[in-house]
């Protein structure tokens, strides 16, 4: 969510962020899936933005 109430000292519009509550719990298969992540994050299994930018060709 955007919040424009605050100025910049010249008077022009700031934006400011602000995280959402989702009210809908997390399903059984995306609890599956962070866990997985944070599992392969345990163990060495990412990689960096380097590589990736490479095996992508940027």
């Amino acid at each position: 969510m955007v919040n424009y109430r605050r100025r910049t000292p010249a008077g022009r519009k700031s934006a400011s962020c602000s995280s959402a509550v989702d009210p809908e719990p997390l399903s059984s298969v995306e609890k599956e899936a962070i866990e997985e992540s944070l599992e392969d994050i345990k163990h060495g299994r990412v990689y960096t933005l380097e590589e990736v930018k490479k095996e992508l060709g940027f």
